[in-house]
């Protein structure tokens, strides 16, 4: 299917309570975001509009499924190539060492000491760089479709515990997870008005008249996915 870089359209409403909560977290520490919509919504799109945003003036970091130690410490050092120097000083020897075994062949030139039973824990490792960035920066979690599982649950519920008093903000796209014991705040994605509609069909196809846009409008609702499909 041809698909052309379009761009980001609408969404300011959501950006705005995305940056709000952001600056919540400086002053009240942790807060859990669930973003919600409709398929094809722009969901992820307004994932990656958040990290661009702010990738600046925190440290964000955009991660698939879970928050998961290897997923984090890919995308924080693709994003931020300094850190590496920064994990020693912030990881035990033996999370290094199996970040080095397990991980990240990258890390191998960095001196570590053998791994140890009570160190064998990625879990530990990313809790204690996410301390050490906090110390830095804020830190911002985008977590795209946040998979509905015990373990995630789990690791959420967590972070929250670590973290609470902490300038730490986790965004989780997703579609029927809710988390009970800790208090988050919930964004809704929004199909775009006719107006951004006219726009985003513009930039696909061209001008057109406009009550072809108007009938392309009408049969997406307003999502993005179908109307590029229509276009």
């Amino acid at each position: 299917m041809f698909r052309k870089n379009i761009g980001f359209y609408g969404q300011e409403n959501e950006l705005y309570q995305a940056t709000q909560t952001i600056r919540r977290s400086l002053k009240e520490g942790f807060q859990a975001v669930l973003v919600k919509g409709q398929k094809g919504i722009g969901k992820t799109t307004f994932l990656k509009r958040i990290l661009r945003d702010v990738s600046n003036r925190t440290f964000a970091i955009y991660l698939q499924g879970s928050i998961n130690p290897i997923g984090f410490f890919r995308s924080l050092l693709a994003s931020y190539t300094g850190m590496i120097n920064q994990l020693p000083k912030w990881l035990t020897p033996g999370e290094m060492a199996l970040l080095n075994r397990e991980f990240y062949p990258a890390l191998l030139h960095l001196p570590v000491e053998s791994i140890t039973d009570e160190d064998e824990n990625l879990d530990n490792a990313l809790f204690n760089c996410i301390s050490g960035l906090i110390e830095l920066k804020p830190v911002v979690l985008l977590v795209d479709d946040f998979e509905l599982s015990e373990s995630n649950r789990n690791l959420v519920e967590l972070i929250n515990i670590k973290f609470m008093k902490k300038p730490l903000t986790l965004f989780m796209v997703t579609e029927n997870f809710d988390i009970e014991r800790i208090k988050s705040t919930t964004i809704h994605v929004q199909p775009l008005n006719f107006e951004q509609a006219r726009e985003l069909i513009a930039k696909i196809v061209g001008e057109i008249d406009i009550k072809d846009a108007r009938r392309i409008y009408d049969k997406s609702g307003g999502n993005p996915f179908f109307m590029i499909l229509l276009s």
